[in-house]
C-alpha cells in the first residue's frame, strides 16, 4: 500500500508503503544483521569519520581544494541514493499498526507455553527498563536466506529497544530453535544475556563505544599529522573499540552464567561454532560473502573457545549460586 499526500509532493518527499509488521521486521533485520550491513558498520562508519577529519584538517591548514574534494568524496554516495529513491520513486517502507496484533497471536500461538513464559517476564523486564508502551515479538531470522542445514539466527536473540517507526515499543527476537521446549535451558541463559545488554548501564558503555566509532575516528583524522599516523591512530581506536565489546559481551555471559549456570552455556555456544554453518554462509550472495571476511576480520564476539573457558571460570567462583539457580 503507497500513500503520498499529493502528486505535486514528488520532488521533495518520498511516498510512504505500509508494509504488514512481518515484511517490514524482516526488512530491518536483514539490513542490520547481513554480512554487508554489519561491515557497513564496522568500516565505512569509521573510515567516513576518519576521512572527515582528515578532510578538516586539510581545510584548517589551507589546503582547501583536497578538502572539497574529500567533502565531495564523502557525500557522493548518500546524494546518489538520494537521487536514486527519488528518480526510482521508492516509497519509504513503513509497519502497518493494524497487523502488528495479528502477528503477535499468531506466533504466540506457536510458542510451548513454559517458553512463551520465559519470553514474558523478559519482555516484562525489556518493559521496565525502557519504559516502552509494549515489547512486541519476532521470530529471528533474515528473509531470503533460505538453505539446509543448520541456520545462525534460528540460534541468536537479541533486543531492539527502539523500533524505527513504531515510537514507543521495543522488540524481543527470539530464533525459532531458542522457542523450543527441549532447549528451554539455553533460552533462559540467552535471555539474561541479553537482558543485561539492555540494562542502563550497558546502554551508556554502547552509546560510549558509539560515540567513539564516530566522533573517536573524527579526531583521530583531525589531530593526526600525517596520513600514516592516522591510518596507524584509526586501528589503534578499532582494537581498542573490538576488546571493549569483547569485555561487554564476556560481563553479559556472567549475567547469564550467575543466573542459570555454566551447562547451558556452553551447550549455546557449542551450537554456535563456527563449523556448524558452513551451508548458512554459503547461501549468502558472492558480494554479502566477501563482506563477511572483512566481519572476520574485526570480530564483534569474543571466539567461542574464550567464551565457554570464561564461563567455567564464572561458574567456579561461585558454584552454589548457580546451582541454587538451577535448582529453581
Amino acid at each position: 500500500m503507497t500513500t503520498t499526500s499529493s502528486s505535486s509532493m514528488w520532488a521533495w518527499r518520498r511516498p510512504c508503503r505500509l508494509d504488514p509488521f512481518t515484511d517490514y521486521i524482516d526488512h530491518l533485520t536483514r539490513n542490520g544483521h547481513s554480512p554487508m550491513g554489519v561491515a557497513s558498520l564496522h568500516y565505512v562508519l569509521p573510515l567516513s569519520s576518519l576521512l572527515a577529519g582528515v578532510a578538516m584538517r586539510r581545510l584548517l591548514i589551507g589546503e582547501v581544494p583536497a578538502a572539497l574534494a574529500m567533502f565531495a568524496a564523502l557525500s557522493l554516495p548518500r546524494v546518489v541514493t538520494w537521487l536514486g529513491h527519488h528518480a526510482a520513486r521508492t516509497p519509504k517502507r513503513l509497519p502497518d499498526p493494524g497487523s502488528i496484533q495479528g502477528h503477535q497471536d499468531a506466533l504466540r500461538a506457536t510458542i510451548p507455553p513454559p517458553v512463551l513464559r520465559v519470553l514474558d517476564e523478559a519482555a516484562m523486564v525489556v518493559q521496565r527498563q525502557t519504559r516502552a508502551e509494549s515489547v512486541l515479538l519476532h521470530d529471528m531470522r533474515l528473509a531470503d536466506h533460505c538453505h539446509d542445514g543448520p541456520c545462525k539466527p534460528h540460534w541468536s536473540a537479541g533486543v531492539m529497544l527502539c523500533v524505527p517507526n513504531l515510537a514507543g515499543h521495543s522488540l524481543l527476537l527470539i530464533g525459532r530453535a531458542l522457542r523450543e521446549q527441549e532447549t528451554i535451558g539455553i533460552l533462559r541463559f540467552v535471555v539474561a544475556h541479553e537482558l543485561h545488554h539492555a540494562a542502563l548501564g550497558m546502554r551508556r558503555i554502547d552509546l560510549l563505544m558509539l560515540t567513539a566509532q564516530t566522533i573517536g575516528f573524527l579526531l583521530v583524522g583531525f589531530l593526526a599529522p600525517t596520513l600514516t599516523i592516522a591510518a596507524v591512530g584509526a586501528a589503534s581506536l578499532r582494537l581498542m573499540l573490538t576488546l571493549c565489546s569483547w569485555v561487554v559481551e564476556l560481563a553479559c555471559d556472567k549475567v547469564g552464567v550467575e543466573a542459570h549456570g555454566a551447562e547451558q552455556a556452553e551447550a549455546y555456544f557449542t551450537m554456535l561454532s563456527r563449523g556448524r554453518y558452513r551451508s548458512c554462509a554459503r547461501a549468502w550472495p558472492w558480494w554479502q560473502r566477501a563482506c563477511s571476511i572483512l566481519t572476520w576480520l574485526q570480530p564483534t564476539h569474543p571466539p567461542v573457545w574464550l567464551r565457554i573457558w570464561y564461563c567455567r571460570r564464572v561458574q567456579r567462583g561461585a558454584p552454589g549460586r548457580a546451582t541454587t539457580s538451577r535448582a529453581r
